[in-house]
């Protein structure tokens, strides 16, 4: 029976997996009824959601098969081999500690302001108790972790009350590795860091802009390319106006507060200073040029 005792990582790994399993439901049912007359309610109700999802959980895992999800799925029990299971008691506090132990916790600000108003006088003493006791579990667990770190066993404070140890339901499968996964893990994790030293390296603005402007050259895409406008000094924009409707050279459109660059070319305030705050190498996507100042233009109707 000893050597069906399971790992310490893995029995953290459980845990770990039994809370992500109740947070993913959480946030998948919210955000379902999001857009809906109800939405909001979920949101202020979701310590009670919560407690449902715990429950519905703890019916369909302990209650059922002895064990959760997270230790079903890395192959783990609260039932040694050749036993009859949890005993009756410890199933039914263990499922009234999860359910309704952890939605006190998380209801703790609502039901103190509650009590305070109902009964002022004994409020401040019951919120100095819930505090010590508070305090006192708090410290409990923490000794309880270094206790299972050393030892191995009841890695929650309340599998320590209970009596709860956690086995492997077959030996056979208990020291198995999925290297194939993890590889892929390491290399995914790997990639990702790598990304993000990388990416803030590079200025996407000016790769953006050499492609544009290595496309505009292509005669398919540039029969497909809205007509460009010309140049200010075509259109008699000598004296920083211009006699016929300005068009953007970046986004094709009328020009929403004109500049004329040193090209001679017409752009939207913002797109040109977007550009050259971006690049400060930016070129004209019509001619190539390099915009080093640009000045406002005026369209005389």
């Amino acid at each position: 029976m000893g050597d069906a005792a399971a790992l310490r990582v893995v029995q953290l790994d459980a845990s770990e997996l039994d809370q992500e399993l109740v947070l993913t439901l959480r946030q998948q049912l919210v955000s379902a009824f999001r857009h809906f007359e109800p939405g909001w309610w979920l949101s202020r109700l979701q310590p009670e959601l919560s407690a449902l999802l715990r429950a519905i959980v703890w019916r369909y895992s302990v209650y059922t098969t002895g064990s959760t999800f997270g230790q079903a799925m890395l192959n783990l029990t609260y039932s040694p081999p050749n036993s009859s299971g949890m005993t009756s008691f410890a199933c039914a506090a263990h499922g009234a500690v999860t359910v309704f132990g952890l939605w006190i916790a998380e209801r703790h600000g609502a039901l103190s302001d509650l009590l305070l108003r109902l009964a002022p006088l004994q409020a401040e003493q019951v919120h100095r108790v819930v505090g010590m006791v508070t305090t006192i579990s708090r410290l409990a667990s923490f000794a309880n972790l270094l206790v299972f770190l050393q030892q191995g066993h009841f890695p929650t404070l309340l599998e320590r009350i209970l009596g709860l140890r956690t086995y492997f339901q077959r030996l056979d499968l208990r020291r198995q590795v999925g290297f194939d996964f993890l590889n892929r893990e390491l290399l995914w994790h790997t990639f990702g860091e790598f990304l993000l030293f990388l990416l803030p390296l590079i200025n996407v603005h000016r790769l953006r802009n050499a492609a544009k402007s290595v496309a505009s050259k292509l005669p398919l895409v540039r029969s497909l390319l809205p007509a460009t406008s010309p140049s200010v000094e075509a259109s008699g924009g000598g004296g920083g106006s211009v006699d016929v409707p300005a068009r953007c050279v970046i986004c094709g459109n009328l020009a929403t507060c004109p500049q004329s660059s040193n090209c001679g070319h017409m752009f939207c305030y913002y797109c040109v200073t977007a550009n050259t705050q971006a690049d400060n190498q930016y070129a004209c996507p019509q001619c190539a040029t390099q915009v080093t100042t640009i000045r406002p233009l005026s369209v005389s109707r």
